[in-house]
């Protein structure tokens, strides 16, 4: 789990976000890399980028989601890693 105060500028955090499987009640867990741009500790936000993205606003709420070390996966659904 990711904290503000740890952080550094250009570190690569990771985010798992479930996701649908095409057009079918099947879900997974997709890996996405996060790199931080900017970091203000003081209003408890950081700027990052998900998976090459343009940068956006996160809440540390948000980032406590995060993973520092990078998740091995679960299992494979279709080929596909699941996390």
């Amino acid at each position: 789990m990711a904290t503000i105060t740890r952080l550094k500028v250009g570190q690569t955090l990771y985010a798992v976000i479930r996701q649908q499987m095409g057009n079918t009640t099947l879900r997974r867990g997709a890996l996405y890399p996060v790199v931080v741009v900017e970091i203000n500790p003081e209003h408890r936000w950081v700027r990052a980028s998900i998976n090459g993205n343009a940068p956006q606003r996160y809440s540390a709420a948000r980032l406590a989601k995060w993973k520092v070390n990078k998740p091995k996966p679960k299992r494979t659904m279709f080929g596909l890693p699941d996390y």
